[in-house]
């Protein structure tokens, strides 16, 4: 369970948000929706640790390892496929196994400008999950796609999630939320209310 109380976040003068509260149950799989510049994006950081709250509580079973897919991918273009996997973790085996299930072992010595959008999806998924997360942050890692690589995304993510894995979807596109998520969440409601 993740269990986010109270939680404010604060950058020099600017306030990203006040009084967030949200409880994300263990093997959920939750949309949360809301304009831009709202703070979604700063919501994944703070459960993946990237930044830290100003204010309240955030709670989670630390034994849990995080994967995250960032809406850019976060791939380093100076890298090739392989050594972008190898940065997060340097096993041949594991790497191999995923560059495989992900139909990229061909792409392996090829760098980020030379992959289509569907490769570059796949690689970020293939890094995110190298190190058997258990929550799985997604930052609007659709909105580049087309019609039929977004809807593959999401089924595999529904896959990833009737495994067991928690999973935590932003995007702009409520009507996927509707359809792959277990429970979708507006943003501006978890500012504004307690957690029941």
């Amino acid at each position: 369970m993740i269990l986010l109380k109270d939680i404010s976040v604060k950058y020099k003068d600017n306030t990203i948000f006040n009084n967030l509260n949200l409880k994300i149950k263990h093997r959920e799989f939750v949309g949360i929706v809301g304009p831009s510049g709202i703070g979604k994006s700063t919501l994944l950081k703070l459960i993946a640790g990237i930044l830290k709250q100003s204010e309240g509580t955030l709670e989670y079973n630390k034994d849990h390892s995080i994967g995250y897919i960032f809406q850019d991918f976060a791939l380093f273009d100076n890298l090739n496929v392989y050594k972008n996997m190898e940065i997060v973790l340097k096993d041949r085996n594991k790497i191999d196994s995923l560059l495989n299930k992900y139909d990229m072992m061909d792409r392996k010595d090829a760098y980020p400008d030379e992959l289509s959008g569907g490769q570059k999806q796949r690689l970020a998924i293939a890094r995110a999950l190298l190190l058997d997360p258990k929550i799985l942050l997604i930052d609007e890692a659709t909105s580049a796609l087309d019609k039929d690589l977004t809807q593959e995304f999401m089924e595999h993510m529904t896959h990833l999630n009737q495994q067991g894995m928690t999973l935590i979807l932003i995007t702009h596109q409520e009507s996927l939320v509707d359809m792959y998520c277990s429970r979708k969440v507006v943003f501006e409601d978890i500012i504004t209310k307690k957690i029941p």
